[in-house]
């Protein structure tokens, strides 16, 4: 198995099955919904051995994932792939912004465990 992270509930698509998910805090007065998705939020795949934990679960709600690691992908130290050429004086271009590192890493959820109760 995988790191576990604490992310916040954003989306819930039962019939995928996925999560889309969120690290740090979402303020307090406002629930996460599909309308407020950001770029660094994740939508990731649930595992069939963790489905039954959706059941219950609400958007805005903190749980802690289980993920399968993602398989990594080598990066030559001139941070060029075999084939590319890098021209003196090119600047490298800037590491896109996305989801944070270790959410990242996630490639599937293999296990799901509420940290708070939502009221009803």
């Amino acid at each position: 198995m995988g790191q576990s992270i604490i992310v916040e509930i954003v989306a819930i698509d039962a019939s995928a099955p996925s999560l889309t998910v969120r690290e740090g805090d979402v303020p307090a007065l406002q629930s996460p919904g599909p309308n407020n998705i950001k770029p660094t939020d994740r939508t990731i795949r649930v595992e069939p051995g963790a489905v039954p934990s959706l059941t219950g679960l609400k958007t805005g709600q903190r749980v802690r994932v289980t993920c399968s690691a993602a398989s990594a992908v080598a990066i030559p130290a001139g941070g060029t792939s075999a084939g590319e050429a890098s021209s003196p004086g090119t600047l490298a271009a800037a590491p896109p912004s996305g989801p944070p590192p270790d959410l990242a890493r996630c490639d599937s959820i293999v296990g799901i465990t509420p940290l708070e109760a939502v009221a009803p």
